[in-house]
């Protein structure tokens, strides 16, 4: 199986992270990559490789100085994945996919992240080869540490995520073993 997704996303949203209010709004553009490839092992069960690549360039509104304060990420990331299809004809089938992804920011060395990821999704086959994929959400755990020798900063982040509809991603594989 060759597939995966491509996203574009586009947010402006209020920023309450600070208490003292300085930063009160910011702007974010995303651009994200995720190929999979991925073997089937039975007739039902894929093991694979997931990569992912996520641009994004976020402008804080500082309002103290009246300006836009840049920062851009670009995140690699990289982990095993499995599906397992349940087929209800022979055009339609449902699955479920688990992943395990190591993240690491090219623009800040000291930022790495694990997520492990389970989520449901369907696929409908518009030829025997060709499945046209919608990806539901999910569960998502999140770790991501920060660990700066120059200055001594260090930054640990967990976080669990429930996403029914807000993760929505569709796709397009090629299934060569099918």
């Amino acid at each position: 199986m060759l597939g995966g997704t491509l996203g574009l996303e586009k947010n402006r949203v209020p920023d309450n992270n600070f208490p003292d209010g300085q930063i009160t709004e910011k702007k974010e553009k995303s651009f994200v990559a995720g190929p999979q490839v991925a073997l089937f092992i039975t007739d039902n069960i894929v093991v694979g490789l997931s990569v992912n690549y996520e641009h994004t360039k976020l402008l804080r509104y500082d309002a103290d100085q009246n300006i836009y304060v840049p920062q851009r990420t670009q995140i690699l990331s990289l982990g095993p994945m499995v599906r397992y299809y349940h087929f209800l004809n022979a055009d339609f089938a449902v699955f479920g996919q688990a992943k395990a992804l190591y993240s690491e920011d090219f623009n800040r060395r000291d930022y790495n992240q694990f997520t492990a990821a389970l989520a449901p999704g369907l696929v409908y086959f518009v030829t025997p080869k060709i499945g046209l994929e919608l990806n539901i959400g999910g569960l998502t755990y999140e770790y991501a540490y920060s660990d700066r020798s120059d200055d001594g900063y260090t930054f640990t982040f967990q976080n669990v995520d429930l996403r029914l509809l807000n993760g929505l991603q569709t796709g397009i594989s090629f299934y060569l073993g099918r």
